[in-house]
């Protein structure tokens, strides 16, 4: 049975696509529970909106750095909004740790994050994964405008809707919103 969407794939409406397997390394580190892809097959994995967000503002591939011992720590400067001027801020925050993980961030793929386009969002996350897989989390291949659309748990820290239980591992300390 066919779905029928005048949603374009890759918009806020359709959910961010993941492969699959990047999908279940996002499951063994924490970031991601099964119940958090609005679609799931083997090969592909396609998030709910509201689980996607936290990875469109920057908070969950912060999350993700962090995992893999990239983040430096200090999550402070990060902002839990929606609103453009703090994703902007997020990723201005994330491009130097992303470029330490080997995952440069160009203008054109920052902008396109933060106007909200999940696939250049999917495909920094993706950039990590390989990176992680290629050298221990060390390295990974730089990312550009062009590669957007290869192709939870939200933290609670994250989470508006407040209906996750902790994480294992302790929140980053962030400002709240509007600070």
């Amino acid at each position: 049975r066919f779905k029928i969407s005048m949603q374009p794939l890759g918009s806020p409406a359709a959910g961010m696509r993941l492969r699959g397997e990047v999908f279940v390394w996002l499951q063994d580190l924490g970031i991601l529970e099964a119940s958090d892809a609005a679609e799931l097959t083997r090969r592909a994995a396609v998030l709910k909106p509201e689980v996607a967000s936290p990875f469109e503002n920057g908070l969950l591939v912060y999350d993700l750095l962090d995992a893999l011992g990239l983040a430096g720590g200090n999550a402070r400067s990060l902002r839990d909004s929606g609103a453009p001027l703090a994703k902007l801020q997020n990723w201005n925050a994330l491009a130097p740790l992303l470029d330490a993980a080997g995952v440069p961030l160009d203008a054109d793929t920052k902008a396109l994050a933060v106007a909200g386009d999940v696939d250049s969002v999917a495909a920094v996350i993706e950039s990590v994964f390989a990176g992680a897989q290629a050298g221990g989390g060390k390295r990974a291949s730089g990312l550009s405008a062009g590669q957007a659309g290869q192709g939870q748990t939200a933290h609670p820290q994250h989470d508006s809707l407040g209906a996750r239980a902790p994480a294992p591992r302790a929140p980053a300390g962030r400002a709240p919103a509007g600070v």
